[in-house]
């Protein structure tokens, strides 16, 4: 059966469980598609919402939400 959507979940070390990944989103849709489970076009499913991770000519590209989780100032 091949695959649509998978579910990704992050731990970054010194941070703690992430919202979502892009390198780890991607990494997954790699492999799984690579091991022949699944389509060129995943939903990747992270803390965060679903995400687009789609084999393209040019290689893998990211489709997702984005917001602003914080602010900062540089002294």
């Amino acid at each position: 059966m091949i695959k649509k959507n998978i579910q990704v979940r992050t731990y970054e070390r010194g941070v703690g469980w992430t919202y979502s990944c892009g390198t780890g989103s991607v990494a997954s849709a790699y492999l799984i598609h690579h091991l022949d489970e699944g389509s060129s076009t995943l939903h990747v499913h992270v803390l965060g919402g679903q995400l687009e991770v789609k084999q393209t000519s040019k290689g893998w590209s990211l489709k997702g939400p984005a917001h602003i989780i914080g602010e900062g100032v540089m002294v």
